[in-house]
């Protein structure tokens, strides 16, 4: 056989096993058997480690004894000197794939203890906020190349929930990433999702700054307008007792995913930053807070020239979350004391894949 014929006939075979993989690794992810890994999304058998990367589309299939590995990248075969597809192998995974078709992929349905009423609010509320993040640019993933279902790894207090939508055939689905049944608890998690939602839309829409306006004056508007939603969120930690205090910068400081808040009491200065970039700061914080001022619009603004409208957006949806908060705080007060921590402000963003209510 010609070399041109040897790789004609590896990439006939590698496009035979690609959608195999594919469907691996759904019923994998349906049966909660993937990890994420710093590779991406793993999936380790006896012999065979699956892994897909959502942000460089590699798919890759290996034997654990290290003797072979086929690679796709963006659906396409990587060809190597070292790759070759032998007949046993093809015939292995042609086995797969009988096997494969056997297998019923889990339904929504099948993942909850809930009853249809139930579930489909359940779902109703996983659908909003799917299109919700969709309709902020938020990046998707998915969990095979050639799939036509996009996830949101969505973190709500100390639970951990995949939502997705079918673009294919414009269906949702929701789940637990622990692979628990959905239940009451969760419908009542959710419920605080959808009165977020509902808080955010009644909320006047975030107009940019003119764009005829002067840069330093855009930067003024915005910085006016995170500096409320951050003192609210500032706040709010102090009654819970999450502020930490930091010797080096003699500052008190709450962290919410990349954003750091802070009070430096010898200045009186309060402060945002995000990756430890200072997006603004404001003199005169007690002055501020004694008067009980209900918009900063202060003069005395310093450290000016990176906001952006994402800021804008974050810090408010982080704040309308924390009144949820609480509310439900001083509506159980008397019964019992929650865990409203700073927890509920944390994701990883590993990832586009991971977000939170707050991200």
């Amino acid at each position: 056989m010609t070399d041109v014929a040897h790789w004609q006939e590896q990439e006939r075979r590698a496009a035979e096993i690609l959608p195999i993989l594919e469907q691996t690794l759904v019923i994998a992810q349906n049966r909660n058997l993937l990890e994420q890994t710093k590779q991406g999304w793993c999936y380790w058998g006896s012999e065979q480690t699956l892994i897909y990367n959502p942000e460089s589309e590699q798919l890759s299939i290996a034997a654990n004894d290290r003797s072979w590995q086929l690679d796709w990248h963006e659906g396409l075969f990587v060809r190597s000197a070292e790759t070759y597809i032998s007949d046993e192998q093809l015939t292995e995974f042609r086995e797969l794939a009988k096997w494969l078709e056997t297998q019923e992929n889990y339904s929504h349905e099948s993942r909850t203890g809930l009853s249809e009423p139930q579930a489909e609010t359940l779902l109703s509320n996983a659908a909003n906020l799917f299109e919700y993040y969709a309709s902020q640019g938020n990046t998707a993933f998915k969990f095979s190349p050639n799939s036509t279902e996009h996830f949101y790894r969505v973190q709500i207090e100390d639970e951990i929930y995949l939502i997705s939508r079918d673009d294919e055939i414009g269906l949702y689905s929701l789940q637990r990433e622990d692979g628990a049944i959905l239940s009451v608890t969760d419908m009542q998690v959710w419920k605080q999702v959808e009165t977020w939602l509902q808080r955010l839309a009644e909320q006047p829409s975030m107009q940019a700054p003119h764009a005829a306006a002067p840069y330093w004056e855009q930067q003024t508007i915005q910085a006016n307008s995170v500096l409320l939603d951050a003192q609210a969120l500032f706040t709010f930690c102090e009654q819970m007792g999450t502020v930490e205090y930091d010797p080096v910068r003699q500052s008190h400081t709450v962290t919410i995913e990349n954003y750091s808040i802070g009070y430096s009491p010898q200045s009186d200065v309060f402060w945002l930053e995000r990756n430890d970039e200072r997006l603004v700061s404001a003199t005169h914080y007690q002055q501020h807070r004694e008067h009980g001022r209900s918009h900063w619009h202060l003069t005395e603004l310093h450290d000016l020239g990176n906001i952006s409208q994402e800021d804008v957006r974050r810090l408010r949806e982080w704040r309308t979350w924390l009144m949820i908060q609480s509310e439900l705080h001083r509506e159980r007060s008397q019964q019992s004391t929650p865990d409203l921590s700073q927890e509920q402000l944390r994701s990883s963003n590993q990832k586009r894949s991971d977000y939170s209510l707050d991200r």
